[in-house]
């Protein structure tokens, strides 16, 4: 974990033992300004270069960002992809925390221990995947890096370029497609990846001893492209095969790699593509996370997440805990009952004999308060940001934790003193 001091006027970023600057010591109040335009950036539904466009004529928000546009320059909105590069997932959690330990101050006693939990999906900024579209990308992927090689010196014909743009303009031209025809321009895509990617990867063998330093670096990021790409077309080819829909650690985006459907089972979307978030609902009004992952884990593994991640934010276990039927387990409602916590997990069916459930009323009032985070979840998703994650994959945890930090500071604001 990590901390923040002061020594000599100049913040310190402590982590991992070692003391780092946010910044590349130029300005020490980087990462305040930094995350307050984070936050502004939600809270308007602007993108980057919007919000730094709007810091240069936009006195409020220049005030609320600590920046002097008379004294300081105005950064790039570059600096913003930089700034959330250095964040790591534990800065980002003590982020959340220490605001989470700030605004909880604004809610009533008898309900700061209470925590609701449920989950969602945060779909990553990727266009709706098909396995046709899939494997058009690894192929077009294939010839821009024959065609990178050859301009480093390789030599090598490119066969099959003409007849793959015609064959993909016409599969897309016709609308209504049969399952067979679409069966048949896969297993052409698949048989020309396959032999695209040997002749790439024979290519790069042969240059190895003549590349550059230069070239050294562009061969390191194709090797990882290239073994991304070989998983596809294995995946894809073994779909074909066994003719089915379904493979083992499926990957749906090549150049986001991590990504795996994730199994909603809503009405207007059974499947979405990203990474699955857990929540806990402090209060009725805080939102915090304690869990967010590729896989689509479980439900039931949000109850011990919860009571780790209030823990570790205020020290003890919840008061109480509720949560949808999803979290059902005896062994969950057994650690409840163990840790003394008020066990406002709902039952599937009949509740057992053997249980001992709070009395009727209290199951009750926690049935109909657990619709709120329901609420919530809406909420985030419409207006800060929850509806897609719009960075790259490996910045999600940054841009929900901003988003959430955004919700967060409306909801005390709203409470006033």
């Amino acid at each position: 974990m990590g901390s923040n001091d002061r020594r000599g006027g100049t913040t310190v970023l402590q982590h991992n033992g070692q003391e780092r600057h946010p910044s590349s010591g130029h300005d020490p109040f980087e990462i305040l300004r930094a995350g307050s335009l984070e936050i502004a950036k939600h809270r308007l539904g602007l993108s980057d270069e919007d919000i730094v466009a709007e810091l240069q004529v936009n006195i409020a928000l220049q005030h609320f960002c600590g920046w002097n546009v008379w004294t300081t320059n105005v950064p790039d909105s570059s600096s913003l992809t930089k700034f959330r590069g250095r964040l790591t997932e534990d800065v980002l959690e003590q982020l959340e925390r220490a605001a989470i330990q700030t605004y909880i101050r604004k809610a009533p006693r008898r309900r700061r221990h209470q925590v609701i939990t449920d989950s969602t999906c945060v779909p990553a900024n990727i266009a709706t995947p098909t396995d046709s579209r899939l494997l058009t990308k690894v192929v077009g992927k294939l010839i821009h890096a024959l065609q990178k090689l050859r301009a480093m010196g390789g030599k090598m014909l490119i066969r099959g370029k003409q007849k793959w743009k015609s064959a993909v303009r016409g599969f897309n031209l016709k609308r209504k497609k049969t399952a067979a025809e679409i069966r048949a321009f896969n297993q052409y895509l698949v048989e020309l990846a396959k032999r695209l990617l040997a002749q790439t990867q024979q290519t790069m063998t042969s240059m190895r001893n003549r590349m550059s330093q230069q070239a050294s670096l562009v061969r390191t990021h194709l090797t990882d492209t290239l073994n991304t790409a070989a998983t596809i077309i294995a995946q894809q080819e073994q779909m074909l095969v066994a003719k089915t829909r379904k493979v083992k650690n499926r990957i749906v985006s090549l150049h986001e790699p991590l990504i795996r459907p994730i199994l909603r089972f809503k009405d207007q979307a059974r499947v979405e593509f990203g990474q699955k978030l857990g929540l806990n609902l402090i209060a009725g009004g805080l939102v915090q996370i304690n869990h967010l992952s590729h896989e689509s884990a479980s439900d039931t593994n949000l109850v011990e997440n919860s009571i780790r991640t209030h823990h570790a934010a205020f020290g003890r276990t919840p008061r109480e805990l509720i949560v949808d039927r999803g979290g059902h387990s005896p062994n969950n409602h057994a650690l409840l009952q163990r840790l003394k916590i008020t066990d406002g997990i709902q039952y599937r069916g009949a509740v057992p004999s053997a249980a001992s459930p709070p009395n009727q009323s209290i199951r009750k009032r926690m049935f109909r308060q657990r619709v709120v985070i329901e609420g919530k979840i809406g909420t985030f998703k419409r207006r800060y940001g929850g509806d897609r994650n719009r960075l790259s994959d490996n910045n999600a945890r940054a841009w929900i934790t901003f988003g959430l930090l955004t919700m967060n500071g409306v909801w005390a604001t709203q409470q006033g003193e």
